[in-house]
């Protein structure tokens, strides 16, 4: 073996030598996900708070439900096993998120094993921690982190599936892409990617996989349909949120949107793209095995994983005149990787995985100590495009827990009010009240309203302008806002003390002692 070739040599006997060529045969995947790991470890420690999308999922967790008002309920319920094995607190959302961004290299790697020759999968598994998504949000837990999860994993199924024939295996299939469609209804991109990969390949000519397609289907249909008859007896709550929130586009701005679109998805690639044309042009004394010689890129399967969900991304801005937010840009572009490694296996001489691996170390560093700067540095604090990750979340829980004991000494069970100030109390308080998302009940059907009357809450509003505050009545606290709304915000809050007496509360100040308080309405 070369000096410059990094793959591993297969040891040749004992069990603890099978086990070390076993894992050091997925040291590509092991590095990516150190990297990814790294990211969120960095984030958790640096952040005062939290991003909106990610404290959503712990106001939704207090119920399970087959759906809510802004999404299909796979993430929530991944939320809720999250909470019962590790607890609540600011870390687990994070750790949720290590969790899925691990699963989807893995994946990833997987169907980079099964599409391309080792060393060119190696190479697209170690471009996937210089995205945007596996380094500065690898710290968020929302859909669409599950979404990327699922999507890797149906990929990965199917082929698997096409290469062995098996029923199980596609019936695994239709597990998976029910559970993608329980995620985000973006799930029917890969599945049509994977279907047209099918088909032009000419996989579909053979019975035994028309079968499996079936099964897979009929599995599928399974697993989602509690969530559609959910969506049919809640009146779409999901398509009404889509409606609601992305209006439709003139005919010349559509055009203008797709080119946004995939101008900022060329910003979140960049060092992808410069490390793979940096790959392309530097020098490489490796000499390619034999075996790397004999296998070859699918590139009907690559293609195809790429090119259709562009095509549907772009067709919905031009036909249905949605504008596709930045972040539909993660799953659209999700293979890139892989074509980047599949095109590279073009040259004489293998690429050197070296590339990558310094890539990561000297751009990892450099983004992560800006992130630490703009994250912590007050003068930039309030220059952010988002405030949300450096929301005083302690300082405002510890106020408001500061009020609720001053009024009343039993605990805080509900919070109402802006899902993200809100979640924020919950959450940073420690007490993880339920929370009252705008005070409709529509969107926390799980809160029992009478009960929170009884039980008194906290109501708290969404951070407004200080300029439109008006006199300040109420406790309130100034936090940082976006750098549109002028850097500054006020975010106030209401106490309602509880209308009936407390059973056993633990009294602060009086330890081992437990008393019942009698509270004023």
């Amino acid at each position: 073996m070369h000096s410059h070739d990094l793959l591993p040599r297969p040891r040749r006997n004992g069990v603890a030598d099978a086990a070390l060529t076993r894992l050091n045969s997925h040291w590509p995947f092991l590095a990516s996900a150190a990297v990814v790991c790294s990211w969120v470890l960095l984030t958790a420690s640096v952040n005062p708070a939290q991003f909106a999308d990610s404290v959503e999922e712990y106001n939704w967790a207090h119920g399970l439900e087959w759906g809510y008002w802004k999404h299909p309920p796979l993430t929530t319920w991944l939320m809720r096993v999250i909470i019962s094995v590790v607890g609540v607190s600011h870390w687990t959302s994070y750790f949720a998120a290590a969790v899925c961004n691990v699963a989807t290299l893995w994946f990833m790697w997987q169907l980079s094993l099964l599409l391309l020759p080792r060393r060119a999968a190696a190479f697209a598994i170690l471009l996937l921690p210089l995205h945007h998504s596996m380094s500065w949000r690898a710290q968020v837990f929302n859909h669409n982190t599950v979404l990327v999860l699922m999507s890797s994993a149906l990929v990965w199924a199917v082929v698997r599936a096409t290469q062995r024939g098996r029923s199980s295996d596609w019936a695994l299939v239709g597990l998976i892409g029910g559970a993608a469609m329980l995620t985000k209804y973006q799930a029917v991109v890969p599945i049509m990617a994977a279907l047209t990969a099918l088909k032009m390949s000419g996989a579909m000519e053979q019975s035994q996989c028309r079968r499996g397609i079936a099964l897979a289907t009929l599995v599928g249909m399974v697993v989602f349909l509690p969530h559609l008859i959910w969506e049919v007896s809640h009146d779409w709550p999901t398509l009404r949120y889509v409606e609601h929130s992305a209006p439709v586009l003139a005919l010349p701005a559509r055009f203008v949107a797709v080119l946004k679109f995939f101008g900022a998805q060329v910003g979140l690639y960049v060092a992808v793209l410069f490390t793979a044309a940096l790959a392309a042009f530097w020098p490489s004394r490796i000499r390619r095995s034999p075996v790397e010689s004999a296998v070859q890129p699918q590139m009907v399967w690559i293609w195809s994983l790429v090119l259709v969900p562009v095509a549907i991304v772009t067709a919905i801005a031009l036909f249905v005149g949605l504008k596709p937010p930045r972040d539909w840009g993660i799953q659209t572009l999700q293979f890139l990787p892989l074509l980047l490694a599949a095109l590279l296996e073009g040259r004489k001489e293998p690429v050197s995985l070296r590339i990558p691996l310094l890539a990561s170390g000297i751009v990892g560093v450099g983004i992560a100590s800006f992130y630490v700067y703009k994250t912590t540095d007050a003068s930039e604090i309030h220059k952010l495009n988002s405030a949300d990750r450096v929301f005083p979340a302690r300082q405002l829980a510890g106020l408001v827990m500061r009020d609720w004991r001053q009024a009343t000494q039993c605990p805080l069970r509900y919070v109402e009010g802006n899902g993200f100030t809100a979640g924020l109390v919950s959450v940073y308080s420690g007490a993880y009240p339920q929370v009252l998302e705008e005070g409709d009940h529509r969107k926390s059907p799980w809160v029992d309203t009478n009960r929170m009357t009884e039980d008194g809450w906290v109501q708290i509003e969404a951070p407004i302008s200080i300029g439109q505050a008006g006199p300040v009545r109420v406790q309130s606290l100034e936090v940082p806002a976006d750098a549109k709304n002028g850097g500054t915000a006020l975010v106030r809050w209401k106490i309602h003390p509880p209308n009936r007496r407390c059973k056993d509360v633990q009294i602060p100040g009086e330890t081992g002692s437990t008393r019942s308080a009698v509270e004023h309405g």
